[in-house]
């Protein structure tokens, strides 16, 4: 998330011809350091050409599903200038396996020159590179490979809103150490400093974010969906949101909107938003009712964010 040089509108999320995949590959190898949960910490080197600068970075996954090459976790900057508070994204993953993704990317403005250049910055990858220049990896078996390559894009702000001074219109290369959870980036804007570097150690602390006794992360209808319960409720907000959506009280659903779905989160980025199980399309009454039962603190602990 580095300072806006200039606005952009949010590039399409189609991917293009070059990010099509080879569907028969294997996942990559399942790693307890890459799961939802686990935290990193470290810096943004987010210098330019006026002055250098560090940002000191958490990270936390909530969500990650080796089989469909996706994860989705939350970024905090803490020491941001002109930001009164550590500034919250959250973020989507695609984990390159050749089976879901490639390493052409073939979206958010970044052409196949622009993913070569990236991945090579990673030592790792350039045992690699003759196959990607040739068809971006689709023949290659990454299931026994030291490393995961991915793209971490950040969707929306969480606690902050979007004239904050930062901008989220770009992504990150992202490699991860298999053996060490160790993470390293470079931020791809083509208006931004170029090759911002991402640099992460695995904190050994593995916290899911919720005080709610279960949760269970799924992808759905092109969102995330987080099944909780809400114990925070009392009987009285629990009978409204139960009334409004044709719930039992008790159970209901966090959804965070991916980039198709997130003009409800985009006017209100710090809200809290609930989804009964059995309905991906609330109505507006839910909304109204949820936003009104739950206090701003609240919504950032659900968030585990506070």
């Amino acid at each position: 998330m580095p300072v806006r040089v200039v606005d952009t509108a949010t590039p399409s999320s189609q991917p293009s011809p070059g990010q099509d995949a080879n569907p028969g590959q294997p996942s990559p190898p399942s790693c307890s350091l890459l799961s939802a949960g686990r935290c990193f910490a470290g810096t943004q080197n987010v210098s330019s050409l006026q002055k250098d600068e560090a940002w000191k970075v958490n990270v936390r996954i909530h969500g990650c599903d080796l089989e469909q090459g996706y994860l989705c976790g939350t970024m905090e900057a803490l020491n941001v200038p002109l930001a009164d508070t550590p500034v919250v994204t959250f973020w989507e993953g695609e984990i390159v396996d050749a089976k879901n993704h490639t390493f052409f990317t073939g979206k958010w403005e970044a052409s196949p020159e622009d993913d070569i250049r990236h991945w090579s910055k990673f030592p790792s990858f350039l045992p690699l590179l003759g196959q990607v220049e040739t068809d971006g990896g689709k023949l290659l078996d990454l299931s026994s490979y030291p490393f995961i390559f991915m793209r971490w894009k950040e969707q929306y702000f969480v606690n902050v809103g979007v004239d904050c001074g930062l901008t989220i219109a770009g992504f990150y290369y992202v490699c991860f150490s298999c053996s060490d959870g160790s993470i390293s980036g470079f931020y791809y804007d083509p208006n931004s400093s170029p090759f911002q570097k991402l640099e992460l150690k695995c904190t050994n602390e593995k916290n899911s974010g919720f005080t709610f006794s279960s949760y269970e992360l799924q992808r759905n209808f092109g969102r995330v969906w987080i099944i909780i319960s809400l114990p925070c409720f009392d009987d009285a907000c629990t009978e409204n949101l139960a009334c409004a959506v044709g719930l039992g009280a008790g159970e209901f659903c966090l959804g965070i909107a991916s980039t198709n779905t997130s003009d409800a989160l985009s006017e209100s980025p710090a809200a809290v938003h609930a989804e009964p199980t059995p309905n991906p399309n609330p109505s507006p009454k839910f909304w109204e009712e949820l936003c009104r039962a739950v206090p701003a603190r609240q919504e950032m602990d659900l968030l585990g964010l506070s």
